[in-house]
C-alpha cells in the first residue's frame, strides 16, 4: 500500500533518527538540487556574490547544523531502553519527537537559560532528516536576509553580522555539548593531518611540472578536497576503531563489502578522485564565474557539514 510505503520510506527513517535508504537518499538529493537552484536566484536577484565573504558569512551555520544534530544523536543514543523498545515510540512520530523533546530539555537546561533550553530543545527535537537541513535552511536564509537590509539601510556589509550571529548560535550549541573524551580526535589528526600533507605536497609538485593534471589538482581545489578529507578520517575513525554504524548506503557499501581497512581507503579515494573532478569540470564548462564560485562553496558544504558531525560524534562517543 501507498501508506506503507510513504511510512517505510519516510517516516520510519526519521522515526529511528535519520537512517537512509535508496528512496529518501534520492528524495532529498532531488530537495536539494532545488534548493540549491533557488538560494542561487535568490543571490542573483540580491546582487550578493558568493565569493569568500559569503562562505565566511555562513560557515557559523554550517557547522552549528551538525553540532545540533550530534546534540539530537546523544540524546537518540541514550533514551531508556523501556521506552525506546515500545510499539508506540516505534510507529508514533508525534510520541518519538515528544520523548525526544522531553530528554533534550532535560539534559540542555542545566547549561542554558530556561527560554533559550525550550526553544533549542524543540529545535533539536525535529532536527533529524529532513528537518535538519529544512529548519538550518530556514535559520540561516532568515539571519541573511535580515543581514541584507540592514547592509543597505545602514551600509554595513551583510556578512559580518551575519557572521557574528551565526558564532553566537553555534556558543549556544557548543554549550549543550556533552564531550566524553576528547581521545578519538587524536585518531582522527593521525589520519586526517596525514593525508592533507601528502594531498598539499602532490599539489606543489604538480605546480612546478607541465603535466596536464596541474590545472585539476591546484591550491584552490586541494582545500575544497581537504574538507570532505574530513568527513573520509571521522567516518573510517568511527567505523574502524569504536564500531559505530554508517548512515549513509553507499558508504555502507563500501565498507561492508571491503572491510573497514580497505573500504576506508577507499572512500579517502572515491571522495578525492571524485571532488577533484567535480571541481575540474566546473571550471572548464561553467562560463559564469558566479555560478562556478556558488556551486563550489555548495560543494565545500557537502564535505564540511557531515565531517563536522562526524568528529563530534566520536567526542560524544555515540555509537
Amino acid at each position: 500500500m501507498a501508506s506503507d510505503f510513504l511510512f517505510d520510506s519516510y517516516v520510519k527513517p526519521v522515526i529511528q533518527n535519520g537512517w537512509f535508504n535508496p528512496v529518501n537518499s534520492i528524495t532529498y538529493g532531488l530537495i536539494l538540487i532545488i534548493g540549491v537552484v533557488l538560494v542561487y536566484k535568490l543571490l542573483q536577484k540580491l546582487k550578493i556574490e558568493p565569493d569568500w565573504k559569503f562562505l565566511l558569512a555562513i560557515i557559523p551555520f554550517v557547522i552549528w547544523a551538525p553540532v545540533t544534530r550530534t546534540i539530537r544523536d546523544y540524546i537518540y543514543r541514550n533514551l531508556p531502553s523501556t521506552i525506546t523498545s515500545t510499539p508506540q515510540f516505534q510507529t508514533d512520530l508525534g510520541y518519538n519527537i515528544g520523548v525526544v523533546y522531553s530528554n533534550t530539555q532535560a539534559h540542555i537546561s542545566q547549561n542554558l537559560p530556561s527560554g533559550i533550553s525550550n526553544l533549542y530543545s524543540g529545535i533539536i527535537s525535529w532536527f533529524v532528516t529532513p528537518g535538519s537541513y529544512l529548519i538550518t535552511t530556514i535559520i540561516a536564509l532568515g539571519i541573511f536576509l535580515l543581514c541584507v537590509s540592514i547592509q543597505r539601510k545602514f551600509k554595513l556589509e551583510y556578512w559580518k553580522p551575519m557572521f557574528i550571529l551565526g558564532v553566537i548560535g553555534l556558543g549556544v550549541s557548543m554549550l549543550a555539548l556533552p564531550v566524553t573524551s576528547i581521545e578519538p580526535l587524536g585518531f582522527l589528526l593521525m589520519l586526517f593531518l596525514p593525508a592533507v600533507v601528502i594531498l598539499l605536497g602532490i599539489t606543489f609538485l604538480l605546480t612546478k611540472t607541465k603535466f596536464k593534471l596541474k590545472e585539476v589538482v591546484t591550491f584552490s581545489s586541494t582545500g575544497i578536497v581537504i574538507a570532505h578529507l574530513l568527513d573520509s578520517a571521522a567516518t573510517s575513525t568511527a567505523l574502524h576503531l569504536y564500531g559505530f554504524r554508517e548512515q549513509h548506503p553507499v558508504i555502507r557499501f563500501l565498507y561492508e563489502n571491503l572491510g573497514t581497512i580497505y573500504g576506508s581507503v577507499a572512500f579517502f579515494l572515491v571522495k578525492i578522485f571524485v571532488v577533484f573532478g567535480v571541481l575540474w569540470a566546473f571550471d572548464q564548462y561553467i562560463e559564469d564565474k558566479r555560478l562556478r564560485n556558488f556551486l563550489k562553496i555548495v560543494v565545500v558544504i557537502l564535505g564540511l557539514a557531515p565531517g563536522v558531525r562526524d568528529a563530534i560524534t566520536l567526542l560524544l562517543g555515540v555509537a
